[in-house]
């Protein structure tokens, strides 16, 4: 079994049975997002890059700085800062959700005092 994909959608896959049959998957929400006129997989799988955390493959991209907490959101020529007034975030975790294989969550440690 084999995915075609010059067919998929944003939200949909063909896979190629082995009896030659073609078999669609079609989901809720998407699972593609269109690159230069090719769908790619969306992976939200969060990666190390220099001094941030960000979203592995998606049209959009989210990314944790490191040193001050701040996140940005930037999808085509469009960014979106945000920032906490004050914050003594210095430490991170990064962990995988058990019941979702795709999700991973942050969690930024003592970003304010006695909170």
């Amino acid at each position: 079994m084999q995915e075609i994909k010059k067919f998929r959608t944003l939200n949909s896959k063909h896979i190629m049975q082995k009896d030659k049959t073609i078999k669609v998957q079609i989901y809720n929400e998407n699972i593609h997002y269109l690159d230069n006129g090719e769908y790619k997989e969306i992976d939200n799988t969060i990666i190390e890059e220099k001094d941030k955390l960000r979203n592995k493959s998606n049209d959009f991209k989210i990314s944790f700085n490191e040193k001050d907490g701040s996140i940005e959101i930037s999808k085509k020529n469009k960014t979106i800062n945000m920032s906490l007034e004050n914050s003594n975030m210095k430490s991170y975790e990064i962990s995988k959700l058990n019941h979702c294989k795709k999700i991973d969550r942050i969690k930024f440690n003592n970003v304010y005092n006695n909170v």
